[in-house]
């Protein structure tokens, strides 16, 4: 891990520093968490915060996705280290129609955050365009959370050799899904009514707002990498990645901040919202349920910037941030 650490430009370390107030007065039971190669605040901590290190955390993670016979591939941290993630693969993968190829990933984080904890989510990726789906790993409905680093002992192995299954299965259930969708045909008025209602664009008086997102989504619907793939093309397995990609590559202010949320934020339950609601407008019968975290909230002004499609640039994603 010493050297994806490396690469991935994460061996630097974090350590606590007393606040202080006006005349040099210390703040009691208050903490600035720096990070050593620039100094820079990564969080307010309490006495009893104890940082977890980018070398401890990643080799647990590796350790851990081991045992279930997955591999740490790609590494990288947002919002200047406050989010430290990296992606193993679950070499679990399938195709639709002949060409379009889907890879499962488990998303490990480790956040330099206080409140926040270490997190494991499996995480769906469409390789053409790199959209991806951040699915919380579960056991009935809870995701993978670790307060903090462990001894990776015998018990250990075995929560990670059974929580490495559950993400296996729950790749199953999305391919289950994903050929629902890709078998299905939308109709036009349909497809622009789903688009409508993930990104909240109707009003209480169910009058239509003008809304960005959802030009840029009947854009991607037509334009984005994939679009004309069989399994895409006229499918409402392509009017989901239409979302996906929407949220993945043009929504939001920085690359930094896009990926950020649509990972950790708000914006990835857009995405989970659209598949349920797609797998309605499908009528697909399926027993899947999708493990979902946080509450959806209200399309504000200031998360609406788009990317415009000419300026996107459909390549895999560089670990460094």
């Amino acid at each position: 891990e010493q050297e994806m650490l490396k690469e991935a430009e994460l061996n630097w370390t974090v350590k606590k520093e007393q606040l202080f107030f006006g005349e040099g007065l210390n703040v009691p039971g208050a903490y600035a968490l720096v990070r050593s190669k620039d100094q820079r605040i990564l969080s307010i901590v309490g006495e009893n915060y104890t940082p977890v290190q980018n070398k401890e955390a990643f080799s647990f993670f590796k350790k851990f996705v081991e045992a279930g016979d997955a591999k740490m591939e790609t590494a990288g941290s947002l919002k200047n280290g406050r989010w430290v993630w990296g992606l193993a693969n679950l070499q679990k993968g399938f195709k639709l129609a002949d060409e379009d190829e889907i890879s499962g990933y488990l998303l490990v984080s480790s956040p330099h955050i206080l409140g926040q904890a270490m997190q494991i989510q499996f995480t769906p990726i469409r390789v053409v365009c790199w959209n991806t789906l951040s699915l919380a790993l579960r056991s009935g409905k809870k995701s993978y959370r670790l307060p903090h680093v462990r001894e990776f002992n015998e018990t250990v192995k075995q929560e990670a050799e059974v929580a490495l299954g559950i993400a296996r299965h729950q790749m199953t259930e999305f391919e289950e899904v994903a050929r629902g969708l890709s078998n299905t045909k939308y109709a036009l008025a349909d497809v622009e009514e789903f688009f409508i209602d993930v990104f909240r664009a109707r009003k209480e008086d169910d009058t239509i707002k003008e809304s960005r997102l959802v030009t840029a989504a009947k854009a991607a619907l037509e334009f984005s990498p994939g679009a004309k793939m069989d399994s895409a093309n006229g499918t409402w397995w392509g009017a989901l990645n239409a979302v996906t990609y929407v949220v993945d590559h043009q929504m939001g202010k920085s690359p930094d901040s896009r990926l950020a949320n649509a990972w950790f934020g708000w914006t990835a339950n857009i995405k989970r919202n659209a598949m349920s609601k797609a797998m309605e407008y499908a009528d697909l019968q399926t027993s899947v349920i999708l493990p979902m975290t946080q509450e959806l909230q209200e399309v504000s002004s200031e998360d609406t910037d788009v990317v415009p499609q000419k300026k996107i640039a459909s390549k895999k994603r560089s670990g460094k941030k």
